[in-house]
């Protein structure tokens, strides 16, 4: 807890793996675009990316599922289905 009796919270930096360690491990790709008159970095997942998000999302799937038996999780569209 902070001094002004607040929770803190990690950096995001901590919690999410950062975009040029997933693009070292070969699970995103990027390249430089100009937007708007600056570079910006676009990524992309890779094949390897796309497989280990689904395969993160059935484990975490698994785990709601054991922890919230009663609700059923929404399955969006597109990327993430089997």
């Amino acid at each position: 807890m902070s001094s002004s009796g607040t929770a803190m919270r990690p950096a995001l930096a901590r919690c999410i793996p950062t975009p040029h360690r997933l693009e070292a491990d070969g699970l995103l790709s990027s390249r430089q675009e100009a937007v708007e008159g600056r570079v910006r970095r676009i990524h992309r997942a890779t094949e390897a990316g796309v497989a280990a998000l689904v395969e993160d999302r059935k484990a975490l799937l698994e785990l709601a599922h054991e922890v919230l038996p009663e609700a059923e999780p929404e399955r969006p569209p597109g990327l993430f289905e089997p």
